[in-house]
């Protein structure tokens, strides 16, 4: 329970990072699970420094969300035969776990986290519509219900990170984008978005509509934005940077 609940605290801090994107970011990303592992393993200034920043962070919620992590790993459904589904089994339901299963234990948080994303905006977007055509601009607030990053390859060789942020608008539609360092959008804070139409697509068979040459501003929840309370909202990190 101990590495869940580290992780989750890490990638609250400092953000999901898997081993294949810190590769394909030149050696700008450190792996969440290697974040971890200098809290419980290393030691010197750096790793004390490290442990004592994320043990502060742990909250009654944070242990809550990682039992919730190992319930739903050790409950993964047989039929997913795949061999990253049965490791990650495997590690959950050991009390303790060796250096082989330890980054498969730590990536069970990002799956769960995933997992949620998913149901939100299964959830969210159910009716959503294609909005506008492409080159249209747009201007309207959303919320953040995902941020995805993913490798893709560069002409000439080699790959960079990017992120696609998935947004709804107050009707219920999808929105994507896909850029560069977008992971300091949290999953169901608020923005205002200006930019173009870039194109439209499905994603699990809800229409979406791209997005490219974005600006977006950190806001506090609407007022009257359906279904939603402004007692529960978190304020907007206004400090945030708003990359295009």
């Amino acid at each position: 329970m101990q590495i869940l609940t580290l992780t989750a605290v890490a990638i609250q801090t400092y953000g999901w990072v898997s081993r294949r994107d810190a590769d394909a970011s030149d050696g700008k990303l450190v792996p969440t699970a290697a974040i971890v592992d200098t809290v419980i393993n290393g030691d010197g200034y750096d790793a004390t420094g490290l442990r004592q920043e994320l043990e502060a962070a742990v909250t009654d919620e944070t242990r809550a969300y990682s039992a919730a992590v190992r319930e739903y790993a050790i409950a993964l459904p047989d039929a997913d035969v795949s061999d990253y589904a049965y490791q990650l089994r495997l590690a959950a339901t050991e009390d303790t776990v060796g250096p082989r299963h330890f980054a498969t234990l730590v990536s069970a948080v990002s799956s769960y986290q995933r997992h949620l994303q998913d149901q939100t905006i299964r959830h969210t977007t159910a009716t959503s519509t294609w909005q506008g055509q492409k080159g249209d601009k747009v201007s309207f607030d959303a919320r953040v219900l995902a941020a995805r990053s993913c490798n893709r390859h560069r002409r000439g060789g080699g790959q960079s990170a990017a992120t696609t942020l998935y947004l709804a608008d107050a009707s219920g539609n999808l929105w994507t984008w896909r850029a560069p360092n977008l992971n300091a959008f949290r999953d169901g804070t608020y923005v205002h978005v200006n930019g173009k139409i870039k194109g439209h697509d499905t994603t699990d068979g809800h229409r979406q509509t791209e997005l490219g040459r974005c600006v977006l501003t950190p806001i506090d929840q609407p007022e009257d934005w359906p279904g939603g309370t402004q007692g529960h909202q978190q304020p907007a990190d206004r400090s945030r940077p708003t990359p295009r």
